[in-house]
């Protein structure tokens, strides 16, 4: 894709989604850490954060979703493909993450 003469390149190969929900990550039996997701695509997500991660860890998180009076519980795990200072990219290992009440980011 060219903007003017400035070249971008995306490396994803599937479309983010906007979100607006909250997932528990633990790690190496820690307590789990309520994190907030910020985007969505069908192979990852992107918390929200200082976490206390590093490339190639392998985590689990948990999706919690509510239906009626019971809470539904969707464990996935996944491996940490990017840290920053605003956050922590999640590749799953087993794509097809639940839709979170999400729109299509433009």
């Amino acid at each position: 894709m060219s903007k003017g003469n400035r070249t971008t390149f995306d490396r994803r190969r599937s479309p983010r989604y906007a979100a607006e929900a909250f997932v528990y990550l633990s790690q190496n039996g820690l307590r789990p850490k309520r994190c907030r997701v910020i985007n969505q695509s069908s192979s990852g997500v992107f918390l929200r954060g200082r976490l206390p991660l590093i490339k190639g860890l392998a985590v689990e998180l948990v999706f919690v979703s509510h239906d009626s009076a019971v809470a539904k519980l969707d464990r996935r795990q996944a491996i940490v493909m990017h840290v920053s200072p605003h956050g922590a990219g999640v590749l799953l290992y087993h794509p097809g993450l639940p839709r979170l009440g999400v729109h299509q980011r433009h």
